[in-house]
């Protein structure tokens, strides 16, 4: 039900709105959002409406290169002035997956998901945890996820392809990977970023172990052309074997 203008204003006062606990709720292992205001929230969603959130997310975000403790209980101050601000929750997760507290990280993306369910930042980071705490199949779900939500981002296809190549134990599962890196490529190609030679050292690599010699040649020299090295884990084991065919 669609709350009138006043009866938000006065939630907004109250000290409900600010216990961000009270919103949420865990259902089936996924957390969902408990709380009346959500929808008018998500319409023209705009950052945060309260002055005071805002001044203690901004004092985070210019201490966030020099005390990441302090940011982080920075944002939580935020959150706690402002339960519905999106981009909080989303910069201490990050911060959380700075200082691998990856549960915790995982917590705040959740709730941010909870909040935004079409937030592609939550989403990707989200998978990111997912894979830097070892649950490939999680992290493969998010990427999933975000591609289904955002088709034309490569993130999710990259990050599903270096997902099926860590875990991979058949060929199957390795041409999947290739398939998902050459999609990677495709969207990246329409604007090259400048981190492109990751993409083609990703294909290459793949083609490494699927045997694809050439190819594995032809997408090293693309990735050596652009002058980045790649820090997948594991590559640079073979960097002296790689260097040598080139």
């Amino acid at each position: 039900m669609r709350l009138s203008i006043i009866t938000l204003a006065l939630i907004l006062s109250t000290n409900l709105y600010s216990q961000s606990d009270d919103i949420f709720a865990i259902s089936d292992g996924v957390v969902v959002v408990q709380n009346d205001i959500l929808e008018d929230r998500r319409n023209g969603y705009m950052g945060t409406r309260s002055n005071k959130a805002r001044r203690f997310y901004n004092k985070a975000l210019r201490k966030s290169s020099t005390d990441v403790v302090e940011a982080i209980a920075l944002y939580l101050k935020s959150i706690e002035a402002d339960p519905f601000f999106v981009e909080a929750y989303d910069n201490v997760g990050r911060l959380y997956r700075v200082t691998k507290d990856y549960s915790s990280a995982i917590e705040y993306y959740q709730k941010s998901i909870a909040l935004f369910p079409e937030g592609q930042t939550a989403h990707q980071n989200l998978a990111v945890v997912y894979k830097s705490s070892g649950d490939d199949e999680k992290a493969a779900s998010e990427y999933q996820t975000l591609i289904n939500l955002f088709p034309n981002n490569p993130e999710g296809y990259y990050g599903l392809a270096t997902v099926y190549l860590s875990s991979s134990d058949t060929k199957e599962l390795m041409q999947l990977a290739l398939e998902n890196a050459v999609k990677a490529l495709e969207l990246y190609s329409i604007d090259p970023p400048s981190y492109i030679g990751d993409s083609y050292f990703l294909i290459g690599y793949i083609n490494y172990f699927l045997s694809n010699e050439s190819e594995m040649l032809k997408y090293f020299e693309l990735a050596k052309e652009s002058y980045l090295e790649n820090n997948l884990p594991g590559v640079w084991q073979h960097k002296e074997e790689i260097i040598k065919r080139l």
